[in-house]
Protein backbone atom coordinates (compact mmCIF):
# COMPACT_ATOMS: atom_id res chain seq x y z
CA UNK A 1 0.00 0.00 0.00
CA UNK A 2 1.39 3.60 -1.21
CA UNK A 3 1.48 6.00 1.63
CA UNK A 4 1.43 10.05 0.81
CA UNK A 5 1.59 12.77 2.53
CA UNK A 6 -0.25 15.59 1.90
CA UNK A 7 1.15 18.83 4.14
CA UNK A 8 2.44 16.44 6.81
CA UNK A 9 -0.82 14.26 7.22
CA UNK A 10 -1.63 10.61 5.32
CA UNK A 11 -3.73 10.94 2.40
CA UNK A 12 -5.75 8.18 1.65
CA UNK A 13 -6.66 9.24 -1.86
CA UNK A 14 -3.46 9.82 -3.49
CA UNK A 15 -3.00 10.77 -7.60
CA UNK A 16 -1.50 7.37 -8.44
CA UNK A 17 -2.08 4.00 -7.51
CA UNK A 18 1.84 2.80 -8.55
CA UNK A 19 0.49 0.53 -11.13
CA UNK A 20 -0.18 3.37 -13.71
CA UNK A 21 3.08 4.05 -15.44
CA UNK A 22 4.00 4.53 -19.14
CA UNK A 23 6.07 1.71 -19.67
CA UNK A 24 7.20 3.13 -23.53
CA UNK A 25 7.06 6.19 -25.24
CA UNK A 26 4.79 4.22 -28.25
CA UNK A 27 2.35 3.88 -24.66
CA UNK A 28 2.40 7.35 -23.86
CA UNK A 29 2.31 8.62 -27.42
CA UNK A 30 -1.01 6.92 -27.89
CA UNK A 31 -2.39 8.02 -24.50
CA UNK A 32 -1.51 11.58 -25.98
CA UNK A 33 -2.67 11.63 -28.79
CA UNK A 34 -6.22 10.21 -28.12
CA UNK A 35 -6.33 12.75 -25.27
CA UNK A 36 -5.69 15.02 -27.85
CA UNK A 37 -7.96 14.07 -30.40
CA UNK A 38 -10.94 14.11 -27.52
CA UNK A 39 -9.60 17.41 -26.75
CA UNK A 40 -9.75 18.74 -29.89
CA UNK A 41 -13.48 17.82 -30.79
CA UNK A 42 -15.22 18.31 -27.36
CA UNK A 43 -13.35 21.27 -26.66
CA UNK A 44 -16.24 23.73 -27.24
CA UNK A 45 -18.80 21.55 -24.21
CA UNK A 46 -18.01 22.61 -20.17
CA UNK A 47 -19.75 19.75 -19.67
CA UNK A 48 -17.14 16.64 -19.89
CA UNK A 49 -14.02 15.95 -18.52
CA UNK A 50 -11.55 14.39 -20.42
CA UNK A 51 -8.23 12.64 -18.41
CA UNK A 52 -5.49 11.02 -18.44
CA UNK A 53 -4.01 8.97 -15.96
CA UNK A 54 -6.48 10.30 -13.52
CA UNK A 55 -7.02 8.32 -10.17
CA UNK A 56 -11.01 7.02 -10.31
CA UNK A 57 -12.21 6.26 -6.80
CA UNK A 58 -15.29 4.27 -6.56
CA UNK A 59 -15.24 3.80 -2.63
CA UNK A 60 -14.69 5.94 0.89
CA UNK A 61 -11.39 5.16 2.15
CA UNK A 62 -11.81 3.31 5.95
CA UNK A 63 -10.11 5.23 8.84
CA UNK A 64 -6.12 4.76 8.03
CA UNK A 65 -5.86 2.94 4.42
CA UNK A 66 -6.40 4.31 1.48
CA UNK A 67 -9.77 4.31 -1.02
CA UNK A 68 -10.42 1.84 -3.66
CA UNK A 69 -9.47 3.26 -6.82
CA UNK A 70 -8.82 2.12 -10.94
CA UNK A 71 -6.61 4.83 -13.06
CA UNK A 72 -7.77 4.62 -16.35
CA UNK A 73 -5.52 5.64 -19.33
CA UNK A 74 -8.23 7.45 -20.98
CA UNK A 75 -11.67 8.33 -18.83
CA UNK A 76 -14.55 10.26 -20.09
CA UNK A 77 -17.21 11.71 -17.96
CA UNK A 78 -20.09 13.51 -19.53
CA UNK A 79 -22.30 15.82 -17.57
CA UNK A 80 -19.66 17.27 -15.02
CA UNK A 81 -17.30 20.29 -15.08
CA UNK A 82 -13.79 19.69 -17.12
CA UNK A 83 -12.23 21.51 -14.33
CA UNK A 84 -8.86 20.52 -12.85
CA UNK A 85 -8.81 17.36 -10.17
CA UNK A 86 -6.07 15.25 -8.53
CA UNK A 87 -8.48 12.67 -8.77
CA UNK A 88 -11.97 11.31 -9.15
CA UNK A 89 -13.85 10.55 -6.38
CA UNK A 90 -17.82 9.21 -7.54
CA UNK A 91 -19.28 10.01 -4.33
CA UNK A 92 -18.01 13.82 -4.71
CA UNK A 93 -19.33 13.84 -8.14
CA UNK A 94 -22.93 12.82 -7.51
CA UNK A 95 -21.94 8.80 -8.35
CA UNK A 96 -21.49 9.86 -11.79
CA UNK A 97 -19.25 7.06 -13.40
CA UNK A 98 -17.34 7.68 -16.85
CA UNK A 99 -19.13 6.98 -19.73
CA UNK A 100 -15.88 5.92 -22.11
CA UNK A 101 -12.68 4.48 -20.43
CA UNK A 102 -10.24 3.45 -22.49
CA UNK A 103 -6.80 0.93 -21.25
CA UNK A 104 -3.81 0.60 -23.77
CA UNK A 105 -2.34 -3.02 -23.22
CA UNK A 106 1.63 -3.23 -21.54
CA UNK A 107 3.16 -6.46 -20.65
CA UNK A 108 2.99 -5.20 -16.88
CA UNK A 109 -0.78 -4.57 -17.16
CA UNK A 110 -2.68 -6.47 -19.95
CA UNK A 111 -3.86 -8.94 -17.54
CA UNK A 112 -4.99 -6.88 -15.06
CA UNK A 113 -6.55 -4.79 -17.72
CA UNK A 114 -7.87 -7.36 -19.64
CA UNK A 115 -9.17 -9.69 -16.61
CA UNK A 116 -9.53 -7.20 -12.99
CA UNK A 117 -10.08 -3.94 -14.70
CA UNK A 118 -13.08 -5.25 -17.41
CA UNK A 119 -14.84 -6.89 -14.62
CA UNK A 120 -14.14 -3.54 -11.92
CA UNK A 121 -15.72 -1.10 -14.79
CA UNK A 122 -18.61 -3.67 -15.92
CA UNK A 123 -19.41 -3.57 -11.42
CA UNK A 124 -19.54 -0.10 -11.84
CA UNK A 125 -21.58 0.76 -14.63
CA UNK A 126 -18.87 1.90 -17.26
CA UNK A 127 -21.01 2.11 -20.30
CA UNK A 128 -18.21 1.59 -22.49
CA UNK A 129 -14.78 0.23 -22.22
CA UNK A 130 -12.08 -0.11 -24.75
CA UNK A 131 -8.40 -1.66 -25.20
CA UNK A 132 -5.67 -1.43 -27.31
CA UNK A 133 -2.80 -3.87 -27.35
CA UNK A 134 0.01 -1.48 -29.48
CA UNK A 135 2.18 -4.84 -30.19
CA UNK A 136 -0.70 -7.02 -31.26
CA UNK A 137 0.25 -9.90 -28.72
CA UNK A 138 -1.24 -9.24 -25.34
CA UNK A 139 -4.83 -9.09 -26.45
CA UNK A 140 -6.97 -11.17 -29.22
CA UNK A 141 -7.07 -7.89 -31.38
CA UNK A 142 -5.17 -4.45 -30.95
CA UNK A 143 -8.67 -2.40 -30.97
CA UNK A 144 -11.41 -4.32 -28.91
CA UNK A 145 -14.12 -2.43 -27.17
CA UNK A 146 -17.31 -3.52 -24.95
CA UNK A 147 -20.13 -1.61 -24.48
CA UNK A 148 -22.91 -2.30 -21.19
CA UNK A 149 -25.93 -4.24 -21.77
CA UNK A 150 -28.40 -5.29 -19.31
CA UNK A 151 -25.49 -5.28 -16.94
CA UNK A 152 -22.99 -7.24 -18.80
CA UNK A 153 -19.91 -6.44 -20.84
CA UNK A 154 -20.80 -7.41 -24.67
CA UNK A 155 -17.92 -7.15 -27.50
CA UNK A 156 -18.61 -4.54 -29.64
CA UNK A 157 -18.55 -5.53 -33.37
CA UNK A 158 -17.17 -3.72 -36.76
CA UNK A 159 -19.15 -0.75 -37.98
CA UNK A 160 -19.82 -0.73 -41.40
CA UNK A 161 -17.35 -2.86 -43.43
CA UNK A 162 -16.00 -0.64 -46.17
CA UNK A 163 -13.55 -1.92 -48.91
CA UNK A 164 -9.84 -0.69 -48.55
CA UNK A 165 -10.60 0.80 -45.22
CA UNK A 166 -9.39 -0.86 -41.50
CA UNK A 167 -12.02 -2.04 -39.30
CA UNK A 168 -13.75 0.48 -37.67
CA UNK A 169 -16.04 0.54 -34.62
CA UNK A 170 -18.76 2.79 -33.38
CA UNK A 171 -18.47 4.33 -30.12
CA UNK A 172 -22.06 4.74 -28.59
CA UNK A 173 -20.94 7.35 -25.95
CA UNK A 174 -18.93 9.45 -28.04
CA UNK A 175 -21.09 8.68 -31.18
CA UNK A 176 -17.29 8.94 -32.80
CA UNK A 177 -15.62 5.68 -35.35
CA UNK A 178 -12.47 4.20 -33.68
CA UNK A 179 -9.75 2.51 -35.51
CA UNK A 180 -6.49 1.63 -35.09
CA UNK A 181 -3.03 2.86 -36.66
CA UNK A 182 0.38 2.75 -36.60
CA UNK A 183 2.28 5.47 -35.38
CA UNK A 184 6.01 5.76 -35.28
CA UNK A 185 6.14 2.02 -34.40
CA UNK A 186 3.41 1.76 -31.65
CA UNK A 187 -0.57 1.81 -32.65
CA UNK A 188 -2.82 4.02 -31.41
CA UNK A 189 -6.18 5.08 -31.96
CA UNK A 190 -7.62 7.25 -34.78
CA UNK A 191 -11.24 9.14 -34.16
CA UNK A 192 -13.51 9.20 -37.13
CA UNK A 193 -16.55 11.91 -37.00
CA UNK A 194 -19.71 10.04 -38.13
CA UNK A 195 -21.74 12.71 -38.91
CA UNK A 196 -18.71 14.91 -41.06
CA UNK A 197 -16.69 10.96 -42.10
CA UNK A 198 -13.67 13.05 -41.13
CA UNK A 199 -10.65 11.72 -38.98
CA UNK A 200 -10.12 14.02 -36.08
CA UNK A 201 -6.59 15.48 -36.74
CA UNK A 202 -3.67 14.91 -34.27
CA UNK A 203 0.10 15.20 -33.93
CA UNK A 204 1.99 15.26 -36.93
CA UNK A 205 -1.47 15.15 -39.30
CA UNK A 206 -2.53 18.13 -36.95
CA UNK A 207 0.61 19.98 -37.89
CA UNK A 208 0.27 19.37 -41.32
CA UNK A 209 -3.30 20.30 -41.55
CA UNK A 210 -2.01 23.69 -39.69
CA UNK A 211 0.29 24.11 -42.01
CA UNK A 212 -2.48 23.53 -45.11
CA UNK A 213 -4.54 25.78 -43.12
CA UNK A 214 -2.15 28.58 -42.73
CA UNK A 215 -0.92 28.33 -46.73
CA UNK A 216 -4.45 28.08 -47.71
CA UNK A 217 -5.15 31.25 -45.37
CA UNK A 218 -2.43 33.02 -46.92
CA UNK A 219 -3.52 31.59 -50.76
CA UNK A 220 -7.00 32.72 -49.77
CA UNK A 221 -5.57 36.26 -48.84
CA UNK A 222 -3.56 36.40 -51.61
CA UNK A 223 -6.38 35.48 -54.30
CA UNK A 224 -8.46 38.28 -51.93
CA UNK A 225 -5.66 40.54 -52.72
CA UNK A 226 -5.88 39.41 -56.55
CA UNK A 227 -9.49 39.47 -56.50
CA UNK A 228 -9.70 43.29 -54.83
CA UNK A 229 -7.43 44.62 -57.58
CA UNK A 230 -9.31 42.42 -60.54
CA UNK A 231 -12.37 43.89 -58.71
CA UNK A 232 -10.50 48.08 -58.37
CA UNK A 233 -9.45 47.06 -62.65
CA UNK A 234 -12.88 46.02 -63.40
CA UNK A 235 -14.36 48.95 -61.44
CA UNK A 236 -11.65 51.05 -63.53
CA UNK A 237 -12.75 49.49 -66.92
CA UNK A 238 -16.79 49.76 -66.28
CA UNK A 239 -16.20 53.01 -65.23
CA UNK A 240 -14.15 53.83 -68.35
CA UNK A 241 -16.43 52.00 -70.50
CA UNK A 242 -19.06 54.14 -68.87
CA UNK A 243 -17.15 57.37 -69.89
CA UNK A 244 -17.02 55.86 -73.36
CA UNK A 245 -20.77 55.26 -73.31
CA UNK A 246 -21.71 58.62 -72.38
CA UNK A 247 -19.08 60.16 -74.97
CA UNK A 248 -20.36 57.20 -77.48
CA UNK A 249 -24.21 58.50 -76.31
CA UNK A 250 -23.25 61.72 -76.75
CA UNK A 251 -21.61 61.16 -80.62
CA UNK A 252 -24.59 59.64 -81.36
CA UNK A 253 -27.43 62.41 -80.15
CA UNK A 254 -24.31 64.58 -82.20
CA UNK A 255 -24.80 62.81 -85.24
CA UNK A 256 -28.61 62.37 -84.57
CA UNK A 257 -28.65 65.87 -84.52
CA UNK A 258 -26.55 66.62 -87.81
CA UNK A 259 -28.46 64.08 -89.50
CA UNK A 260 -31.96 65.95 -88.51
CA UNK A 261 -30.43 69.31 -89.73
CA UNK A 262 -28.76 67.49 -92.72
CA UNK A 263 -31.93 66.70 -93.39
CA UNK A 264 -33.80 70.00 -92.85
CA UNK A 265 -31.23 70.99 -94.86
CA UNK A 266 -31.84 68.55 -97.70
CA UNK A 267 -35.67 69.02 -97.11
CA UNK A 268 -34.78 72.98 -97.32
CA UNK A 269 -32.84 71.97 -100.94
CA UNK A 270 -35.62 70.30 -102.34
CA UNK A 271 -37.94 73.01 -101.59
CA UNK A 272 -35.77 75.45 -103.10
CA UNK A 273 -35.43 73.01 -105.65
CA UNK A 274 -38.97 72.84 -106.09
CA UNK A 275 -39.38 76.35 -106.54
CA UNK A 276 -36.48 77.70 -108.75
CA UNK A 277 -37.92 74.90 -110.94
CA UNK A 278 -41.43 76.70 -110.10
CA UNK A 279 -39.65 79.43 -110.89
CA UNK A 280 -37.82 78.23 -114.16
CA UNK A 281 -41.39 77.15 -115.37
CA UNK A 282 -42.89 80.49 -114.84
CA UNK A 283 -39.48 82.19 -116.29
CA UNK A 284 -40.26 79.75 -119.29
CA UNK A 285 -43.64 80.68 -119.38
CA UNK A 286 -43.68 84.31 -119.29
CA UNK A 287 -40.39 83.94 -122.00
CA UNK A 288 -43.22 81.65 -123.96
CA UNK A 289 -46.02 84.94 -123.42
CA UNK A 290 -43.18 87.31 -124.25
CA UNK A 291 -42.00 85.30 -127.85
CA UNK A 292 -45.79 85.07 -128.36
CA UNK A 293 -46.23 88.88 -127.73
CA UNK A 294 -43.47 89.55 -129.61
CA UNK A 295 -44.28 87.70 -132.36
CA UNK A 296 -48.23 88.88 -132.23
CA UNK A 297 -46.54 92.66 -132.10
CA UNK A 298 -44.15 91.67 -134.72
CA UNK A 299 -47.52 90.36 -136.88
CA UNK A 300 -48.86 93.41 -136.11
CA UNK A 301 -46.14 95.36 -136.88
CA UNK A 302 -46.32 93.53 -140.41
CA UNK A 303 -50.01 94.06 -140.61
CA UNK A 304 -49.18 97.72 -139.99
CA UNK A 305 -46.79 98.38 -142.95
CA UNK A 306 -48.72 96.51 -145.04
CA UNK A 307 -51.68 98.87 -144.33
CA UNK A 308 -49.22 101.62 -144.45
CA UNK A 309 -48.04 100.79 -147.86
CA UNK A 310 -51.45 100.26 -149.07
CA UNK A 311 -52.78 103.64 -147.65
CA UNK A 312 -49.45 105.07 -149.09
CA UNK A 313 -50.33 103.36 -152.28
CA UNK A 314 -53.91 104.49 -152.30
CA UNK A 315 -52.51 108.20 -151.21
CA UNK A 316 -50.10 107.98 -154.02
CA UNK A 317 -52.38 106.54 -156.45
CA UNK A 318 -55.02 109.70 -155.08
CA UNK A 319 -52.51 112.12 -155.91
CA UNK A 320 -51.58 110.52 -158.86
CA UNK A 321 -55.27 110.97 -159.96
CA UNK A 322 -55.76 114.26 -158.83
CA UNK A 323 -52.62 115.36 -160.27
CA UNK A 324 -54.12 114.00 -163.24
CA UNK A 325 -57.15 115.25 -163.19
CA UNK A 326 -55.53 118.79 -162.71
CA UNK A 327 -53.48 118.51 -165.49
CA UNK A 328 -56.50 117.48 -167.31
CA UNK A 329 -58.31 120.79 -166.27
CA UNK A 330 -55.49 123.05 -167.12
CA UNK A 331 -55.63 121.36 -169.98
CA UNK A 332 -58.87 122.01 -170.45
CA UNK A 333 -58.46 125.41 -170.03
Amino acid sequence: MERRRKRGIWDPYPSSDGLALHGTTWHEAAVRLCHSALDRHFGHRDDMLIASGLALYYEPAPEGERGSSLIPDLMVVIGTSGHGRRSYKLWEEGGRVPQFVLEVASARTADRDRRFKKDEYERLGVREYWQLDQSGKLLPKRLQGYRLVRGRYKRVGPWVVEPDRDLEYRSVELDLLLRGRLFRGGWTIVFRDIQTGEDIPVGEEMDRLLEESHERARQNKEEAREAKEEARENKEEAREAKEEAREAKEEAREAKEEAREAKEEAREAKEEAREAKEEAREAKEQARQADERARQAEEETKLTERCLEAERRAANERIAELTRRLNAYRESD
